[in-house]
């Protein structure tokens, strides 16, 4: 792996808390706590790296003097290392189960997801197997027509993104029914290859269908409204020309 165990931390938790600030989203309707996120940085990178056979060779080679006493792998032998981060993972794995809110490693070369959790498959009504045999169609299969250019050009301005960095976009996936969820994604960079360019992104997405209804409500309210004061205008307009042909 490029990045450092505390840089990707640091990438998690800043995507996070900045994820709930976004002006997108209604914080009040956003039921993760950022502690959560800091916990989230635990599993996705204990979990990606064990996938790829890195967790040993950087958790004893590379160890971090920044991360807290009782994790630190210079005062454990190795196994302890390996059995304390089982039970770490373990712990968040049931934390993550419980997040509303899609998670996911996207590969910018591979054009595909190489990590998601749970949470895709469950908004959306299809299985992870579903969702995993999908692959590369995934958004070709599920997203909007209408949002398919924006999604291309946001994946062309995440490869100039830099560490710390993020953008934000929304767009509508269908879910097994055939109804369309408006989902808001924030994407930060997760690795990057020796010439510092992206080459996976991490994301975080949030349901905002009900949001988008609201607005569409109150956007068809107000459009009521303007017609029935014009309406109103119209008709106090011809009342006040004839008052005036009257006294005539």
């Amino acid at each position: 792996m490029s990045l450092t165990i505390v840089n990707i931390i640091a990438t998690n938790v800043f995507l996070g808390l900045n994820f709930i600030q976004a002006d997108l989203i209604d914080n009040d309707s956003l039921n993760v706590k950022p502690v959560v996120f800091i916990a989230l940085s635990g599993i996705l990178l204990s979990t990606f790296l064990i996938k790829r056979k890195e967790f040993k060779q950087i958790f004893l080679t590379q160890p971090n003097n920044n991360l807290e006493d009782d994790l630190e792998p210079k005062n454990l032998p190795g196994t302890a290392v390996l059995e304390k981060s089982q039970k770490n993972i373990s712990l968040i794995e049931r934390i993550i189960k419980l997040t509303p809110n899609i998670i996911y490693i996207y590969d910018l070369e591979k054009k595909c997801n190489i990590y998601s959790n749970s949470s895709i498959a469950e908004k959306l009504g299809y299985s992870d197997s579903e969702i995993e045999s999908m692959n590369k169609q995934l958004f070709s299969k599920l997203l909007h027509p209408k949002d398919a250019k924006a999604i291309a050009e946001h994946q062309q301005e995440c490869l100039k993104l830099s560490p710390g960095e993020y953008l934000t976009i929304e767009y509508r996936m269908q879910d097994q029914q055939g109804d369309w969820h408006w989902l808001a994604s924030k994407d930060t960079v997760f690795e990057q290859d020796d010439l510092g360019r992206p080459t996976q992104i991490l994301g975080i997405a949030q349901d905002i269908t009900e949001i988008k209804q609201h607005q569409s409500a109150a956007t068809t309210v107000n459009l009521e409204l303007v017609e029935k004061v014009a309406a109103l205008e119209t008709w106090r307009d011809k009342h006040l020309k004839l008052a005036a042909m009257n006294e005539f």
